[in-house]
């Protein structure tokens, strides 16, 4: 009797933690989860010569239509949002195992994907969603996964089984709300906005959001990510990749997309030098590695500002326009040419970049007033001037306070204490322009 009731308690809080978790997937997975739309569009899939695989810089840079009709190829896009090397080597086994006519493979590669030391875990959304209409793969997904020791003793561990802790909505009252109205069909799927994208089919989805280089949040690539070693173990996967593509026949290119110029100035001279261990790793299976962010101005125009989304992906504008690029590149190298000329060598790349691309400003209460430093991203070979102002509430204007000059720094020593919203504008010496980029902040005194 002990036993009985020892089993029905067990059983009872194995239903109650089952139904928890089933209502909080409810609650709060998206309805309009990216990778359930992905896996849904390839599934739908007829043909697929060309696949592209990467994270979600790749997945809103490789626009498959606008390729398609440059290079006459049937693409699709299986990126997705922070996708691990482990994940894209399972989406190409995937992709080999059900496309006998995929001949080329574009692996959007970002240099955290090869940084970052973690491992995906069963309960990620691109895992399950690539295994909902095959259980055999999901149970040997798993346990491959499990079964590294990466894994093993993290949070994700244990998360996976919960997979409403990996990907949910915002965790506010409305977006929570308008979540469970939309999948009891009382609400229509939102409209895309900046941070809601749309989807175009063959896995693409953008948004048409522009980011602005001067007023909204600008964290250069190497700040976000770190800027570490390549990490062995993502290594062996890269090559695991590379490996499997020379040995099924088929051509693999690994890309770089385009991030802002000044990611890749401030990350310095070890953007080049990593670079460089990619093409080497890659070469050494017949593969090429192209980085779009050294693209001369006839194939990618770098400087453009208005085709990112935010500081690293690009908008439905930027897209259009690299997969353009992108599919002169291919169709150049399906006739054999010789396209290496087409993107700058390491000093050159910087000798072409006199600018400044960012402008950061720092603040600090000093000797009566606020100390302004100005800190630009700019090109080695940049001489620039600086000018300071001050925004007057009561005329709704901006007052010069240091007009310009070539020193980044200056004290503004305000009338009396309060928050004041200070502007500092940068431009090369010498070019007849209000400014070339400014950056505005609230200090107070």
């Amino acid at each position: 009797m002990r036993i009985s009731k020892l089993i029905a308690r067990v059983l009872c809080a194995v239903a109650i933690v089952w139904a928890a978790n089933a209502l909080a997937g409810f609650v709060l997975e998206p309805v309009a989860s990216n990778s359930r739309a992905m896996w849904q569009d390839y599934r739908a899939t007829e043909r697929l010569d060309t696949l592209y695989l990467g994270t979600s810089i790749p997945e809103q840079a490789f626009y498959p239509q606008v390729v398609d009709a440059q290079a006459q190829t049937s693409s699709f896009n299986m990126c997705s949002s922070a996708q691990h090397l482990e994940e894209s080597l399972m989406g190409l086994e995937r992709a080999l195992a059900d496309h006998a006519e995929l001949r080329c493979v574009v692996l959007g590669l970002e240099y955290d994907s090869l940084q970052k030391v973690g491992v995906s875990n069963p309960g990620r959304a691109f895992v399950r969603y690539k295994n909902v209409d095959d259980p055999l793969a999901a149970v040997r997904d798993t346990v491959t996964l499990l079964a590294d020791d990466r894994l093993l003793g993290t949070a994700d561990s244990l998360n996976w089984v919960f997979p409403w802790v990996n990907e949910h909505v915002y965790l506010l009252p409305t977006d929570i709300v308008s979540n469970v109205r939309v999948k009891l069909g009382k609400e229509a799927l939102p409209g895309a906005s900046w941070e809601e994208v749309e989807r175009l089919g063959q896995g693409f989805s953008t948004t048409s959001h522009v980011f602005d280089f001067n007023e909204d949040l600008a964290v250069p690539y190497v700040r976000t990510f770190g800027g570490a070693p390549f990490d062995e173990r993502k290594l062996d996967t890269l090559r695991r990749i590379c490996g499997l593509c020379q040995e099924r026949g088929v051509e693999l290119l690994v890309v770089f997309p385009p991030l802002p110029v000044f990611s890749v100035l401030s990350y310095g001279r070890k953007y080049f030098d990593q670079g460089a261990q990619i093409r080497a790793l890659v070469g050494e299976y017949g593969a090429r590695y192209f980085d779009f962010n050294l693209a001369r101005p006839e194939l990618y125009d770098v400087t453009r500002t208005d085709v990112f989304a935010d500081f690293t992906h690009l908008n439905r504008t930027g897209a259009e326009a690299f997969s353009a690029s992108f599919g002169r590149l291919l169709v150049e190298l399906r006739a054999g040419h010789d396209v290496d000329g087409l993107f700058y060598g390491p000093d050159e790349y910087l000798a072409s970049k006199d600018y400044v691309d960012l402008l950061c400003v720092e603040t600090q209460a000093r000797d009566g007033g606020i100390a302004v430093s100005a800190e630009p991203i700019a090109g080695e070979g940049a001489q620039l001037e600086y000018q300071m102002l001050v925004w007057r509430p009561e005329r709704q204007d901006w007052e010069v306070w240091r007009d310009w000059d070539a020193s980044a720094e200056a004290l503004y020593v305000p009338e009396g204490p309060g928050v004041y919203k200070l502007r500092v504008c940068a431009r090369e010496q010498g070019k007849d322009v209000p400014y070339s980029r400014y950056r505005t902040v609230e200090a107070a005194v």
